[in-house]
């Protein structure tokens, strides 16, 4: 491949990165990625679903260098398992921002005013882009669904869609079940699904 052609390719890439998630619902920042082919992805996958976030979980902290990250835990309702196990609903986890602490409250100066600060009803925290987030950060929301693209989290039986093809629309089914088709009984060879960007996942 000529290096013009090369070239073409990871631009294309970036415009994809930054514009395509915004049309499935994903809030990301902009971030440059390898180009890796949807046969490659379907062959390392540990499984493919149809789906929607039903709810988010709450999150959970984990190493990351000298500092700890926070990452939202969800819950995906399937509608059809399309590669591995099958299964009825999956843990989703991605890159999120530690909602804020609540404020402490004041004590009440009677009995009257307890009761009625009991019926207020706390403000929920919202997960929000910050400046704590990575460029390649790929960060998903209550309703979204697809295809789901997942990979196997290596310490809890939750599963990542960390790479912009993770999610495809519905209508992609057919040609996602094509590919899986054509990938059955090859080798589970190809490239190391690796960004262009180190983090920590």
């Amino acid at each position: 491949m000529s290096k013009g052609m090369s070239g073409l390719l990871s631009l294309s890439l970036c415009a994809m990165v930054t514009v395509a998630p915004w049309t499935f619902g994903v809030r990301q920042a902009s971030g440059c990625w390898a180009d890796i082919p949807m046969e490659t992805l379907l062959q390392k996958a540990d499984l493919v679903v149809m789906g929607e976030i039903v709810r988010v979980e709450g999150g959970i902290d984990r190493q990351c260098g000298d500092s700890n990250r926070y990452y939202a835990v969800g819950l995906i309702q399937v509608t059809e398992t399309l590669k591995g196990k099958k299964t009825e609903e999956v843990k989703l986890i991605w890159p999120a921002t530690r909602p804020a602490a609540k404020p402490a409250a004041a004590a009440p100066a009677s009995a009257a005013e307890g009761q009625e600060a009991k019926r207020v009803a706390a403000p929920v925290a919202r997960l929000t882009i910050t400046s704590e987030m990575v460029s390649t950060d790929i960060v998903y929301q209550k309703g979204q669904k697809g295809l789901w693209i997942l990979k196997r989290d290596k310490d809890s039986d939750a599963y990542w869609a960390d790479y912009p093809k993770d999610l495809q629309k519905e209508s992609e089914r057919d040609n996602i079940v094509k590919t899986l088709k054509g990938n059955s009984g090859k080798e589970q060879a190809g490239p190391e699904l690796k960004q262009l960007q180190v983090i920590c996942d």
